[in-house]
């Protein structure tokens, strides 16, 4: 909820595509519950505003924000994507 959330804030026009991949599946030769566990991957695209190619390696620090001036366009806590991770 929160990449969609990110996504949808700062996409005014354009478009968003959520996507889901398994990464791995359950082994079902195995019944026990911790050796049928699927791990997903979420990926978010969207056609918004941007993130400067300086700060890409930052944008899932806690409390971290591209845009820091106190007339920014957008608010929030900083966390949504720290979540995400």
């Amino acid at each position: 909820m929160n990449l969609v959330g990110n996504a949808l804030k700062f996409t005014s026009q354009g478009a968003i595509t959520v996507s889901v991949e398994v990464v791995s599946g359950p082994d079902n030769r195995f019944k026990t519950k911790a050796q049928q566990e699927v791990t997903l991957q979420f990926s978010v695209e969207d056609t918004g505003i941007g993130i400067p190619s300086d700060q890409i390696d930052s944008i899932f620090d806690e409390f971290q924000q591209a845009e820091v001036s106190t007339a920014r366009n957008y608010g929030g806590s900083g966390l949504g994507l720290n979540i995400c991770e």
